[in-house]
């Protein structure tokens, strides 16, 4: 599970609520399953023209996120729990987009987050 772990590029700081999810190997579509010591899940990448859809799922326990790193590029962030908007804000460092939300919150099993960010 090791390599699998590596590859993912998942990275979860339970002191900071701090989600990093950079795969060494990105395709157009990437599907990776992610564990931390709350729970699991799965994150999925899909390229869509110009931008980036980022989705991460809580299949089983919960994970507390007051950060998320991931490729991607571009100025509009558009950040979801489920159905509902909430506000980030972003510090490009590379090819890799910070994602910071002004209050941390919970993800629960069967509940998810996307990030669409486009340039």
């Amino acid at each position: 599970w090791s390599t699998v772990v590596a590859l993912s590029g998942f990275v979860y700081d339970g002191a900071k609520d701090a989600v990093v999810a950079t795969p060494r190997i990105l395709h157009d579509r990437f599907n990776c399953f992610w564990a931390t010591g709350t729970g699991w899940g799965t994150f999925a990448y899909r390229r869509k023209g110009s931008g980036t859809l980022f989705k991460l799922e809580v299949i089983e326990g919960s994970l507390r996120c007051r950060s998320c790193e991931i490729f991607a590029a571009g100025t509009v962030v558009d950040a979801r729990r489920g159905a509902t908007a909430f506000h980030a804000n972003t510090e490009q460092r590379g090819e890799r987009l910070l994602v910071s939300f002004s209050e941390p919150f919970t993800l629960v099993s069967g509940s998810d987050m996307q990030i669409e960010v486009r340039a």
